[in-house]
């Protein structure tokens, strides 16, 4: 028996630069700050937080951005989101505030 692959729909989400911050540069800083915590086995929640704070994201979403577990991608200052509807969802309206929905 086959067992059913779901796919789940991603979705184009634009986190904006503002006056003096450079939204991607301040990705980079977080990703690879919280990737040599992980190495050092240091914690990683000043970087999480630093994002999801920042950003509006919650702590959830932050995380897996910085894992890499949810895609990003570099647009000049800004950064483009590959989010899923759980990833929307787990902002409870918070992230709307730096978020653009892409494909709408």
């Amino acid at each position: 028996m086959k067992s059913a692959v779901l796919k789940e729909e991603l979705h184009g989400w634009r986190l904006r630069s503002t006056i003096g911050i450079d939204t991607a540069h301040m990705l980079r800083i977080a990703k690879d700050g919280y990737a040599m915590a992980r190495a050092k086995g240091a914690p990683v929640a000043p970087f999480i937080a630093m994002f999801a704070d920042g950003y509006q994201l919650g702590a959830v979403l932050a995380e897996r951005i910085l894992s890499g577990a949810t895609a990003s991608f570099e647009d000049g200052p800004d950064v483009t989101l590959l989010l899923s509807q759980q990833d929307v969802d787990s902002l409870q309206g918070a992230g709307y505030a730096t978020l653009t929905r892409l494909d709408t």
